[in-house]
């Protein structure tokens, strides 16, 4: 099979991979979109986190140095998309958590600060993920 069909065929994988995560966010959260001001917030913040973690997992296998995948696009279109990606991976990772607050923040009438204070000394886990 030449390398431009087998390149499509992994494009196709790595699309059909988002649109799965974002079929199930619109099953489960998309209607949050048009239930008032925090819920927007909220659902954003739950796409964000999916579509964050969803493109670190590509990074393992962009960079991997996975003979096969290697071969296919070259390492250097490889290490070009691995930045890139990593760019909007940091970007939905570092959003989620300010568009959750904001949604919980505007559903309580709290401030953003209040929210995050909440959150924090409420659960441990966001505690660790704060300082991660």
């Amino acid at each position: 099979m030449p390398y431009n069909y087998k390149r499509l065929i992994l494009k196709s994988f790595f699309v059909l991979g988002m649109i799965i995560i974002l079929y199930f966010w619109l099953i489960q959260s998309g209607s949050l979109l048009v239930k008032g001001f925090s819920n927007t917030f909220i659902s954003l913040g739950r796409i964000s986190a999916l579509l964050g973690v969803y493109l670190i997992l590509m990074q393992l296998l962009v960079i991997g140095r996975i003979v096969w995948i290697e071969r296919i696009f070259g390492y250097d279109k490889l290490s070009t998309f691995h930045h890139l990606n990593g760019l909007f991976a940091w970007g939905f990772i570092l959003v989620h958590p300010i568009l959750i607050i904001m949604g919980y923040a505007a559903s309580k009438n709290s401030t953003f600060v209040q929210q995050f204070m909440q959150f924090i000394t409420s659960y441990d886990e966001l505690l660790r993920a704060a300082i991660a």
